[in-house]
């Protein structure tokens, strides 16, 4: 093992290296336009090789029903490591257990979880996913009678979704709710403002947000509390089927994996109510208050 080891991390570095390489096309359609056999074992491979240090674990029961046993292994992520994706034989959902402590967490997005990240708002996959969910939230926006909207994204990173729903509703405020503080200078830029407990919002935006959560219908409970009356929410998070295979795309802080089933059953568990949901390689959903 020793003589390959080298060759393999030599394969994971060019993988890497190439997907960085190709922001302009996204990493969806290169992976269309790729051998997608491939580029998925040297996705695998190249997850395994990158076991985190310093991982502390807890095991927990299901944040979906409670259930404390009658977990199947789904798929184990790195190589010598105790994750692993389980899916719950009480209610489906598919998660991580034994899962990495809060105290974890919190050091490696501080330290490890942006490196290496493309930080240019301007990047067309960026561009692309923000108009998507402008998009998709068009036909709701008639719906709100405020003069002026307040519009909120938890997890907003770059902006570029809060900013293209501006465009469609010119008079929005706009708030954050973002604990990585390096987009300061972009938010200062652009007028957004940063969420206070107190305040209420008419759009709600999670974008691949829900599934970091170690605890999805607390968050969703939150979001819900957060609405004005008449408020709408959308939630994006990857789309794992329940006959997904073992090839997922894995991810150290993506702590649930979401089939359409799940999904509805955690937010419609935090008081959301589902307005329109899309199936694709993500899901889309529209809720407000149930």
């Amino acid at each position: 093992m020793v003589s390959v080891l080298p060759s393999l991390r030599r394969a994971q570095y060019r993988a890497a290296a190439l997907l960085q390489a190709l922001p302009g096309l996204g990493m969806i359609s290169y992976l269309r336009r790729a051998n997608v056999a491939r580029v998925q074992f040297l996705l695998r491979l190249h997850n395994q090789l990158r076991h985190p240090r310093g991982l502390e674990v807890q095991e927990v029961p299901c944040p979906l029903c409670g259930a404390e046993s009658g977990f199947r292994v789904r798929y184990r992520p790195f190589l010598r490591s105790p994750l692993k994706v389980v899916v719950c034989g009480g209610c489906s959902l598919s998660f991580l257990n034994p899962m990495p402590t809060a105290a974890f967490y919190q050091r490696y997005y501080n330290r490890s979880y942006m490196e290496g990240r493309e930080d240019n708002p301007r990047t067309l996959s960026y561009k692309q996913q923000s108009e998507a969910i402008a998009s998709f939230l068009a036909p709701y926006i008639p719906l709100c009678r405020a003069d002026v909207p307040v519009i909120l994204e938890i997890g907003a990173a770059h902006g570029t979704n809060l900013i293209a729903l501006r465009e469609r509703l010119p008079t929005a405020q706009l708030y954050e709710d973002e604990i990585n503080r390096r987009w300061e200078a972009t938010y200062a830029q652009h007028g957004i403002r940063h969420w206070e407990p107190h305040l209420r919002a008419d759009f709600v935006v999670l974008a691949h947000v829900l599934e970091h959560f170690a605890n999805p219908i607390a968050a969703a409970r939150r979001v819900t509390e957060s609405l004005r009356p008449g408020g709408i929410v959308y939630i994006e998070v990857p789309h794992v089927p329940r006959d997904y295979g073992p090839t997922v795309m894995y991810h150290l802080t993506h702590t649930m994996y979401f089939s359409k089933e799940t999904f509805l059953a955690v937010t419609a568990a935090g008081g959301l109510e589902n307005v329109a949901i899309a199936e694709g390689e993500v899901l889309r959903g529209v809720f407000r208050a149930a």
